[in-house]
């Protein structure tokens, strides 16, 4: 038998040993963002303003207030899901006979500047005529203050435009995205109303494919130097987003990827909105005539009396959504 001197060498050895291979273990990786504000479940609405003015676009659109979108089932909460419907009873007759088919858009009422936005959505209004869904943000000072639109799309696309609007002198360069830069200059003033702008190429991110996948979540992280977009369906949300603590490191390759503007002087202060819009400038205006809908003919006009006429076309057209986080 060996003496326990040697026994005790062995073991000092076989320690040493163990213990340089766990120190040698890399550390876990740990996002550096963390929650500053969750809008989810029987709260959700307390978070957010609701838009009762004419809408800026000219859209056929009546927006109602908390109590009225609440009394009317345009807004409620079952299950912990928060749900933002349209009427999709009645008829209602162009301007000015009515102001439009009854809506919900809602504001948050704190602001931001910068930082990661999650939003969990299992359901969004569907290609429909007509119909002008958004989930964006914007500042009070438009366009001064920027303006990013993470989800928007009018009647029956079946693709997402991801787009940014700002003041003066913001352009953006092309980087590694997934969807497909269509414009480069952000600024209202020379770059048409469209903004700079990316199309995503799938069609599960949008309308009737958003729902056949059961929705998912969309990430924006807005800093200094860039503005990201990602969207990830229902069967393939990242883990450490799941888990609460969101890496973008892990989120791989975005769908739009702006930068090459001073996004410090272009965007600050940004509420978060979600709308339900009808025809307005870009679904009635400029999309209307190059679809298939009864009325495309009459554009604008057209829209609205597809809208104000069918209302059974607008029972899918609701947001459903789980959760907004934002992290800082």
């Amino acid at each position: 038998m060996p003496p326990p001197s040697l026994i005790l060498g062995f073991g000092t050895l076989f320690l040493s040993s163990i213990l340089s291979s766990v120190i040698a273990l890399p550390p876990p990786v740990t996002s550096s963002y963390k929650i500053v504000d969750s809008f989810a479940g029987a709260s959700f609405f307390d978070n957010f303003d609701f838009w009762t003015g004419p809408d800026p676009t000219t859209g056929f659109v009546d927006y109602k207030d908390n109590v009225t979108a609440h009394n009317l089932g345009l807004a409620s909460v079952s299950g912990g899901v928060a749900y933002m419907k349209v009427d999709s009873t009645n008829t209602y007759a162009p301007p000015p006979n009515s102001n439009g088919r009854p809506s919900v858009r809602i504001s948050s009422k704190k602001t931001y500047t910068h930082g990661l936005f999650l939003a969990d959505i299992a359901h969004m209004p569907g290609s429909i005529c007509g119909v002008w869904p958004a989930f964006w943000t914007f500042g009070a000072n438009w366009p001064n203050n920027g303006e990013i639109d993470i989800i928007e799309g009018v009647d029956k696309n079946t693709n997402n435009k991801i787009s940014l609007h700002s003041g003066d002198n913001c352009k953006v360069t092309a980087q590694p995205e997934s969807g497909t830069l269509l414009t480069t200059d952000c600024a209202e003033s020379t770059g048409g109303g469209s903004g700079c702008s990316v199309g995503d190429g799938s069609t599960s991110s949008y309308g009737d494919g958003f729902n056949a996948v059961n929705g998912g979540v969309y990430a924006m992280e807005w800093t200094s130097t860039s503005i990201k977009v990602w969207f990830f369906p229902r069967s393939s949300i990242p883990n450490s987003i799941t888990h609460g603590s969101p890496d973008v490191k892990t989120f791989g390759t975005p769908v739009a990827f702006f930068s090459g503007c001073d996004f410090d002087t272009h965007f600050a202060n940004h509420q978060i909105v979600f709308d339900t819009n009808f025809c307005g400038v870009w679904a009635g205006q400029y999309d209307y005539q190059t679809t298939n809908c009864p009325s495309a003919a009459q554009g604008w006009a057209g829209c609205v009396t597809d809208v104000g006429n069918n209302p059974g076309w607008f029972s899918n057209a609701y947001w459903a959504i789980n959760s907004v986080k934002i992290y800082q």
